[in-house]
C-alpha cells in the first residue's frame, strides 16, 4: 500500500497527480491518497489553493507537510 498523506492543508485546496484531481475529503486539514496503482516512473504532485475573491491576491496557505506512507500488507 502507498498512501499519499498531508497535514495542514486549506480546506479548499485541491491535489493533482499529472493531470488527475485527486478526490478525497480534506478533514482537519489532513486527507489521505493511495496512489499504488497511479505509481509511474516519473509522477508530478500539484497542490492548488482556490480563491474566494477575484478581485483578492491570493495568499499562499499556512505551512503544510505532505510525505508518502509505504506499508507492506502479508500474505495470510
Amino acid at each position: 500500500m502507498v498512501m499519499l498523506c498531508f497535514t495542514n492543508l486549506n480546506s479548499s485546496s485541491e491535489v493533482f497527480w499529472g493531470d488527475m484531481r485527486l478526490e478525497s475529503a480534506i478533514l482537519d486539514g489532513s486527507a489521505t491518497f493511495s496512489i499504488r496503482l497511479m505509481l509511474q516512473r516519473s509522477n508530478r504532485i500539484e497542490i492548488r489553493w482556490k480563491s474566494t475573491d477575484l478581485d483578492q491576491v491570493l495568499e499562499l496557505p499556512e505551512r503544510f507537510s505532505a510525505w508518502l506512507e509505504i506499508v507492506e500488507t502479508s500474505a495470510s
